[in-house]
């Protein structure tokens, strides 16, 4: 969310750009600086203010549950801060907590039954709101699906560009690894 400015989303418009997606995670800046984020929840509204100020039609905002010290309330809070900002599709997805990650480090894990309630509230909300759920951890207006998304469902093509972009052509499954410098060797090359 940070690095969205009003000039920079006016310019993001003129090249195409018809969709965005904000990484606004949670409501609670406490969570955010513990998680590593960069943002704060008002620098995260700032950013769906500045992408609606420059005409954006088309806002998404991803939220996770199942983070550390956060419960059914918490989400609850997010969730309708997050709609409240006027968004026309949701993300939210649990936790994974990867090896080797500070949270991994710091013994943190994924209350699956917490996450489920969390989960839960959060489609229920999101109903509330007029955003339903076509997929699994996806929620949008009538019209708004994501593209991207259902094409992972009916194994559509698609290219991934970029360090840790996945892609599927023609029924071949290949990603590229995470290092910045071998993307840019070989953008074209990538790992089955």
């Amino acid at each position: 969310p940070v690095t969205i400015t009003a000039r920079g989303a006016e310019q993001y418009l003129k090249a195409g750009f018809n969709r965005f997606s904000v990484g606004l995670q949670t409501a609670h800046d406490g969570t955010l600086r513990r998680l590593g984020r960069i943002h704060t929840a008002a620098e995260g509204e700032e950013a769906v203010r500045l992408l609606r100020a420059a005409g954006a039609g088309n806002l998404s905002a991803d939220l996770m549950l199942g983070l550390p010290g956060e419960g059914v309330k918490e989400v609850r809070q997010s969730a309708e801060w997050a709609l409240g900002l006027g968004i026309d599709h949701l993300s939210a997805y649990a936790l994974t907590v990867e090896e080797g990650t500070p949270l991994a480090r710091e013994g943190v894990t994924v209350d699956g039954d917490l996450a489920a309630d969390c989960y839960d509230e959060v489609c229920r909300l999101a109903e509330g709101a007029g955003l339903f759920r076509y997929e699994v951890s996806n929620f949008a207006r009538p019209g708004f699906e994501c593209r991207h998304n259902r094409r992972y469902w009916d194994l559509s093509d698609y290219l991934g560009l970029g360090p840790s972009a996945h892609s599927l052509i023609g029924r071949r499954r290949f990603f590229h690894g995470s290092s910045f410098s071998g993307y840019l060797r070989d953008p074209g090359g990538g790992e089955v």
